[in-house]
């Protein structure tokens, strides 16, 4: 009952996978934007109140240049967890080993890929997502496996692979983060 895929990683759809694996949970954003906050407030409180040339209207252009770079530092907390999957995605599409075809099978063992020999066990995978246009299997805080749909000879093979996936992949909860927070 092995399942056969191999295929070519497309660029678009490999950047697409980096950056659902590597996305910003939505209480990992909801903090940055409350320490975000939290740090404009005290900028402002400092401007009116603690900075040496507080006597000059609050936009005055000599207070402009502190303006601008507090923006800018604020902007940086905020889009981080945005632009970080586009680098890693960026970092990863230039290792040759990303542009080989990948084949292998998978079974109710694990996925063995054929030109390494390398054997990955479900047990390994601790978060499967999956996306209309392929799947993809996260191995740790950093790791992940996508197989997009056309690697699969066939809409069967792939509903096959999904409903394997499903069956196998269970979340293995990290010490300190609780399973199911994604979302």
């Amino acid at each position: 009952m092995d399942i056969e895929f191999s295929g070519l990683h497309h660029r678009a759809a490999y950047f697409h996978a980096v950056y659902v694996a590597y996305r910003p949970t939505f209480r990992m954003f909801a903090s940055r934007v409350f320490f975000a906050v939290a740090l404009a407030s005290l900028y402002l409180v400092y401007q009116m109140n603690f900075a040496p040339d507080r006597t000059l209207p609050l936009l005055a252009p000599a207070r402009l240049s502190w303006h601008i770079a507090a923006l800018l530092i604020f902007f940086v907390l905020l889009a981080e967890p945005f632009l970080a999957p586009v680098y890693v995605a960026i970092r990863l599409w230039r290792d040759p080993s990303v542009h080989v075809e990948w084949q292998g099978r998978a079974n109710i063992r694990g996925i063995t890929f054929s030109a390494s020999g390398r054997n990955i066990l479900w047990d390994s995978f601790r978060e499967k997502i999956l996306e209309p246009d392929g799947i993809i299997l996260k191995t740790g805080a950093a790791g992940f496996l996508s197989l997009p749909r056309d690697f699969f000879h066939s809409d069967s093979d792939w509903q096959r692979f999904c409903k394997l996936a499903e069956t196998k992949v269970h979340p293995n909860p990290i010490p300190g983060k609780a399973p199911g927070l994604r979302k």
